[in-house]
């Protein structure tokens, strides 16, 4: 049986999302008002540099593979990449590399669909009445446009979710493709879902009047 002692704490609000490989936090603090503060995990410090996004959520945040760099949903539709250095003589330092997604002839809002490995992201983009859709494959080291991939098995898809569909029944949907298979049942309805990396779990949660 594993066990954990708590060895720092750090006052935070909303959500916060962690680095893949544990080392970085991004987390807003209580009393700010639309900022991203980083935290580096081992050294328990908070880096001086901070980003700012717009509106009343916190962002959607997402580390590349690696963890050098995160992207975050900012405002005016733009996905921005930060790239976290850490020279050996120095401060660690997030610099803005690069800012994908705004289009100035496209009104239409852009949805960020990450891959469960963090090595690419998708840009969707949905018409008002749902009738014109375009999607856009990056690499989520650089930035760079990719082929969309063929279409695969469901479980061997990069883009996957989790949804509850009617009978209670649990789907692994490969939206990138529209398709999906019947993994097993859940009573209540989804509250949040995860799928592991490597595909081989993923865990739901759900609430009842009865629990």
């Amino acid at each position: 049986t594993a066990t954990a002692t708590i060895q720092y704490t750090h006052a935070m609000k909303g959500n916060g999302v962690l680095s893949p490989d544990g080392k970085w936090f991004v987390f807003e603090r209580p009393g700010d008002f639309n900022v991203l503060h980083l935290l580096d995990v081992q050294a328990n410090r908070v880096i001086a540099d901070r980003i700012t996004f717009a509106g009343h959520n916190f962002p959607q945040v997402m580390f590349t593979a690696d963890s050098g760099s995160l992207w975050v949903h900012r405002a005016f539709q733009r996905f921005v990449r930060y790239e976290i250095q850490t020279p050996k003589q120095g401060v660690t330092r997030l610099v803005e590399k690069q800012a994908i997604g705004k289009d100035a002839n496209d009104p239409r809002i852009p949805s960020i669909i990450p891959a469960l490995d963090h090595k690419t992201f998708l840009i969707e983009r949905v018409s008002p009445d749902g009738g014109l859709r375009t999607r856009k494959l990056y690499d989520s080291a650089n930035g760079k446009e990719l082929p969309l991939p063929k279409s695969a098995t469901v479980a061997d898809s990069p883009f996957l979710r989790l949804r509850r569909v009617a009978g209670s029944q649990v789907e692994l949907e490969d939206f990138l493709h529209g398709k999906s298979e019947t993994i097993g049942q859940q009573r209540q309805v989804m509250n949040f879902s995860a799928i592991h990396p490597v595909r081989k779990i993923a865990a739901t949660t759900e609430f009842g009047n009865d629990q």
